[in-house]
């Protein structure tokens, strides 16, 4: 029998066997039922064995280098801008790692990355635009995510190229006309938006300036979007620490009803880490988890009928952390070039501006970009090295000084949990039955 290919998981379940090619992210699942049935039947055997190889489950010639080259050939064909659109926010959350100053975009600054993105789209072979829109809070900066929004779909029609946007907000201002206006003009279809569980618990977390709750304008928002026709994506993220726990469980059986039915929520779980200290005093924090329960709550809300959302990204050998893509920049507000929307004001971050046209190549490559030569050898034979490419974030390196045995081992660990909810979520692709 032919071998099958290092780059084939294989796992096995209660109900059967499941299967992720990594090479071209195509699962299946092989019932019990059918796994009898093959061990003892020849003809039967040998149609699976077909089946396998039509979908190029088994080893291939050079299949590492062929491999490898693909997926990082399709990078070529997406250039993305992760735009800081204002220096402010309206919130000052307990866990935030910003500095914050009440700056506008210039118009100066928004030209020059409309002028820097034609040069990037005329030099290059690019099928994608993609804007992800950032803060602070970008909706402070709406007018500039309008004016912006409009020069790159001009662009997109001038170079042949589809536009798509995304955005990181709080919700607080994501009104129902400007929902309306941001997905239907701008093409901004896909939301991140934090939610941490009941109006109690968010209200201890998330607050606004002056102190006061955002809970229920936030809510009312998410409320206003579901009623729509619109076609969107909305990813409600739930930081949990210690203060919220239990009302982050509570969500799930009270206020998160209304999106349980609804193809355009999905949920995110993630442990409150610290990502900074920003311009928080000492005191002004929350006392974070000591394990992560990130992937219990995921099961739990998969249990109740929600959807949860990191599954679908983590399993594709396209993923990638934004900022290792060699056709990713970042600005913020006053222009400044970037990698990484979290370490905002560390200078291994900071490779030019787009105000005055410096831009330096060989350090944000030296420093950031992923290419295939920099995957360690240790990793070649590796199962996941097609989804992790060696290490998912070079943040985690850089800043935090990781060990590459420590980048593995939380890689594989975030993957194993990310395939366990795909299974659960009942997402694979084809389920093969006797």
């Amino acid at each position: 029998m032919k071998k099958l290919s290092n780059y084939v998981v294989t796992r096995k379940y209660d109900d059967g066997k499941v299967m992720l090619n990594t090479k071209n992210n195509f699962s299946i699942k092989v019932t019990n039922a059918l796994l009898d049935k093959i061990s003892n039947d020849e003809k039967i055997a040998c149609e699976f064995e077909d089946y396998l190889t039509q979908n190029r489950f088994y080893e291939e010639e050079n299949e590492y280098t062929n491999m490898m080259k693909q997926i990082f050939s399709e990078e070529d064909e997406l250039l993305r801008l992760t735009i800081l659109t204002h220096g402010d926010c309206n919130f000052r959350c307990l866990y935030c790692y910003e500095q914050f100053e009440n700056v506008l975009m210039s118009q100066q600054t928004m030209d020059n990355i409309v002028k820097f993105t034609k040069e990037k789209l005329k030099n290059g072979n690019y099928k994608i635009l993609r804007a992800s829109w950032f803060g602070g809070e970008p909706l402070l900066g709406y007018k500039t995510i309008l004016y912006l929004s409009d020069k790159f779909q001009e662009l997109a029609i001038q170079y042949e190229v589809e536009f798509i946007a995304d955005m990181t907000t709080n919700g607080y201002l994501l009104d129902k006309r400007k929902f309306q206006v941001l997905v239907e003009k701008c093409n901004c279809t896909t939301y991140q938006i934090t939610v941490d569980g009941t109006k109690e618990s968010h209200d201890q977390q998330r607050v606004m300036k002056n102190g006061k709750g955002t809970f229920e304008r936030i809510y009312n928002n998410l409320l206003e979007a579901k009623a729509s026709l619109l076609d969107f994506v909305i990813i409600l993220r739930f930081n949990i620490s210690k203060v919220n726990f239990n009302q982050v469980q509570g969500f799930m059986d009270l206020e998160g009803i209304p999106f349980k039915t609804d193809a355009r929520f999905y949920f995110m779980y993630r442990n409150v880490e610290n990502w900074g200290q920003g311009q928080r005093t000492e005191k002004y924090s929350i006392e974070m988890l000591k394990s992560d329960v990130g992937y219990q709550f995921s099961n739990e809300a998969i249990e109740k009928g929600y959807k949860i959302y990191e599954v679908l990204p983590f399993l594709k050998n396209s993923n990638a952390c934004y900022a290792t893509n060699p056709n990713n920049y970042t600005f913020d507000v006053r222009g400044k070039i970037m990698a990484c929307t979290v370490l905002l004001y560390n200078s291994m971050n900071i490779f030019g501006n787009v105000n005055i046209d410096t831009l330096d190549e060989q350090k944000r490559r030296k420093l950031w970009i992923h290419s295939i030569e920099k995957i360690p050898k240790d990793c070649i034979n590796c199962e996941i090295v097609a989804i992790c490419k060696g290490g998912y974030c070079p943040k985690i390196t850089l800043y935090d000084h990781a060990t590459q045995k420590r980048v593995c081992q939380r890689a594989k660990e975030s993957f194993e949990k990310s395939l366990n909810l795909f299974v659960h979520q009942d997402w694979v692709e084809v389920t093969l039955d006797v």
